[in-house]
């Protein structure tokens, strides 16, 4: 199950009490994907924020993909790739979330053949993960971005020139 496929009232129920538990960074962290797919910009920047602040419990590895989530967001929502590009420069040069973040902001600055680049990247990296259900999450989800980045590219190229 995806984020975009919960329930809101079990979204909204999950998100009820904060404190300073790793529950309270992870539950506005799965309902920020919940808004970025449902296409509420301003009710998942505001729970990417509470994510956020509350990061510190968090174990590393999700904690270190919130600055990625937040250049995506920058990237893909607000089209804002100088902000996306400083949220890049707060990730640790190794950091595995690097690609997907480069990948976002190609596509957002309309280099599909970049994007595509990094997004095969990407999927290489989650072929080498042990096999979890994550993994197989991930690597649908890295085969929707990449259908949806090949569209753009393929209505790049039929469009008429201006």
């Amino acid at each position: 199950m995806f984020a975009r496929d919960l329930r809101p009232n079990m979204v909204a129920l999950a998100i009820a009490v904060r404190d300073d538990s790793p529950q309270t960074a992870l539950a506005h962290l799965f309902a920020y994907w919940h808004a970025y797919y449902a296409g509420s910009e301003a009710e998942a920047a505001s729970l990417l924020e509470t994510s956020l602040q509350y990061s510190s419990s968090l174990p590393p590895v999700l904690r270190e993909s919130l600055p990625c989530e937040a250049g995506i967001f920058q990237a893909s929502k607000r089209k804002r790739t100088d902000l996306a590009r400083a949220w890049l420069a707060d990730l640790a040069k190794k950091s595995k979330h690097l690609v997907r973040l480069e990948g976002a902001i190609l596509e957002t600055e309309e280099d599909f053949p970049g994007a595509l680049g990094k997004i095969d990247e990407v999927v290489a990296e989650t072929l080498n993960q042990p096999d979890h259900p994550s993994r197989a999450t991930s690597l649908r989800l890295l085969r929707e971005w990449r259908s949806e980045v090949l569209e753009k590219a393929n209505a790049q190229l039929v469009a008429p020139a201006q």
